[in-house]
């Protein structure tokens, strides 16, 4: 990670990079941000900081901290491990971050293989602003570069709403109007563009 040139938009990645990592280790994940004024990711000031230069990249991580959220181990001590299955990549990966004492920015992402449970997560560990859903891997699938071996289970958030008016016509509407119900005393507020 710190031999690339986004090393210079991430100062503060950098510095916990050679802090805490291992030499000879390659992890996949995803770099968030946390937007701590509106206390949700920001994916905007992911951007910003990733637009950033040296000079300003430090004022933009106090301000915007980047977490690496973990999902895969693919090198560990200078060895690939692609070919080998995912629960034993995960057992290799957890035990990398217990023997390390890794904090932040290092994030391990959670894992289940209890249905239920994984069942609950979009709807308890999605509530905050930002996040997508959830990764399925399967535990004996290989990481196989160029190729999508897992699948992600997107949040679908609905709302029910009545149509005031449109324009166009009923078949091809180019704008509408909208209004849906709030939770606060069940009055209607516009819902639409």
């Amino acid at each position: 990670m710190y031999a690339t040139p986004n090393g210079l938009s991430r100062p503060d990645l950098v510095a916990a990079a050679e802090a805490q990592l291992p030499h000879g280790l390659i992890l996949d994940g995803e770099l968030v941000v946390w937007d701590t004024e509106a206390g949700r990711l920001s994916f905007e000031a992911l951007q910003r900081r990733a637009a950033t230069r040296a000079r300003g990249a430090a004022g933009l991580a106090a301000r915007w901290p980047a977490y690496f959220v973990t999902v895969d181990l693919l090198q560990h001590d200078g060895q690939e491990l692609l070919t080998r299955p995912y629960a034993e990549r995960r057992a290799l990966f957890e035990s990398l971050f217990s023997e390390h004492a890794l904090t932040a920015p290092w994030t391990l992402v959670p894992q289940t293989t209890d249905p239920a449970k994984a069942r609950e997560w979009p709807e308890s560990w999605t509530d905050v602003s930002g996040v997508e859903g959830i990764l399925v891997k399967p535990l004996n699938g290989r990481h196989l570069p160029g190729y999508r071996g897992w699948t992600q289970i997107r949040r679908r958030d609905t709302t029910e709403t009545i149509v005031r008016a449109i324009t166009g016509t009923l078949t091809r509407a180019r704008s509408w109007s909208s209004a849906a119900a709030t939770r606060t005393a069940g009055c209607m507020q516009s819902a639409g563009p």
